[in-house]
């Protein structure tokens, strides 16, 4: 064999060393494409998912909303002037149903008038209410609820803002007390 021959072969082998190597690079070229494919499917199939549920949650508040019965639990309060205060007994609820409004809500803040004797502090409501009114607004997926409420010597405009079940936000303005907000949960019971 001479120097020619040598070469020869060795440029024959280089190729078929190259065609040998084209096969497996091309499988796993082909192999990320696909594999990063399925990955973009399931993350868009996880973003469908989640937007259903949380349509789903809407249509509820939605309903809830038109229904006019369910029941708020509060577990935080914000008072107009200081921080917010953790609400850990049970008497923190308002409830309508069947066109009447139950509340048991402390108070923290100023009262324009001093509550009566026998009176307590907290804002405690019983009896009818009117003007319901509803605002849904489907962009952000938010329901309003306004309506207002009286008490022997007191009047209250309450608005409640629902987002979403664990997530709800009730404004209560009074004409004998600074306004109060308060943050909670929905009971669908």
């Amino acid at each position: 064999m001479n120097k020619l021959d040598i070469s020869k072969m060795y440029i024959s082998g280089s190729k078929n060393s190259f065609q040998n190597m084209r096969i497996p690079l091309l499988m796993s070229i082909m192999l990320v494409f696909f594999s990063s494919t399925l990955l973009a499917q399931e993350a868009m199939s996880k973003k469908d998912q989640k937007n259903q549920e949380r349509q789903e949650v809407y249509s509820s508040l939605q309903n809830l909303a038109k229904d006019q019965t369910f029941e708020f639990n509060a577990n935080t309060a914000y008072p107009q002037k200081g921080g917010r205060v953790e609400l850990t007994t049970r008497d923190n609820l308002l409830k309508l149903a069947d066109g009447r409004i139950v509340a048991e809500l402390p108070y923290f803040g100023r009262a324009y008038s001093a509550a009566g004797y026998g009176e307590s502090g907290g804002i405690q409501i019983e009896g009818e209410y009117s003007d319901y009114n509803v605002q849904m607004n489907d962009k952000k997926r938010i329901v309003t609820v306004k309506f207002s409420a009286s008490s022997d010597s007191e009047n209250y405009t309450c608005t409640l803002t629902m987002s979403s079940l664990s997530n709800i936000s009730l404004y209560i303005q009074s004409n004998r007390r600074q306004g109060m907000r308060y943050q909670g949960a929905i009971s669908l019971d």
